[in-house]
């Protein structure tokens, strides 16, 4: 694999991402063409939803950890704000996006969140980061049958936030998540290349001191317990 541009890692990253789904779109578009097998049996196959999850945790969660969503303030060069996202060529689509899932009935939101773009890209990363805690939920809820949407989400006490996207929505809105991260990319400050050197022989050398951590706990695991 060639490696990544440090100073364009959400354009590289996003990119590739949006090349692996093409990948699998066009096994699937093959063997629709060939006619030989059913929709099941393709989709079992190809495991077109779980490429699509994978896709968005890359496409949400990484890019929101880089530029940190900070509503109208900045706290950090890389903290973005919702006039930031407003910048974007991409923006008003997400909004429109948005705005039809609740219309639909796919949206509900209590939170005191007061920008559309921000919030709901940041209670997804929540959703995902939480999948293991009813974060997810895949529907429907038959081994048998092609999953065809995905229940988001997040709360906190009180507050609730749930959004139900459809297969065809998460494409939809995948590379237009990818899009506008892209473009706040591409207007940032470029990161300094022997700054980064620095900071990743800093690392090294923090990972040769011998702390002996992993070793410790290892001696003290009998491994007859448990069996």
């Amino acid at each position: 694999m060639a490696g990544y541009n440090y100073a364009k890692f959400i354009s590289d990253f996003g990119g590739r991402t949006l090349e692996n789904i093409q990948v699998i779109d066009d096994l699937r578009a093959k063997d629709i063409a060939g006619n030989k097998k059913s929709k099941e049996e393709i989709e079992k196959e190809h495991h077109e939803v779980t490429q699509l999850i994978n896709s968005l945790f890359g496409m949400i969660i990484v890019p929101y950890e880089k530029y940190k969503f900070r509503y109208y303030e900045r706290e950090s060069a890389n903290s973005i704000s919702e006039h930031d996202l407003k910048r974007t060529s991409g923006y008003l689509l997400i909004v429109q996006e948005i705005v039809d899932l609740e219309k639909k009935g796919k949206l509900y939101n209590n939170y005191n969140d007061h920008y559309i773009v921000g919030s709901f890209i940041k209670h997804l990363r929540n959703a995902l980061a939480h999948s293991g805690d009813h974060g997810l939920h895949f529907t429907p809820v038959n081994q048998k049958k092609v999953i065809n949407s995905i229940i988001f989400y997040d709360c906190d006490g009180p507050y609730e936030f749930c959004v139900e996207l459809s297969v065809n929505r998460v494409r939809k809105l995948i590379p237009l998540i990818f899009n506008m991260y892209k473009e706040i990319e591409d207007i940032k400050e470029v990161d300094d290349l022997a700054a980064y050197n620095k900071d990743v022989e800093s690392k090294r050398r923090l990972m040769s001191t011998d702390n002996d951590w992993a070793r410790r706990l290892a001696r003290n695991i009998d491994p007859n317990k448990g069996r």
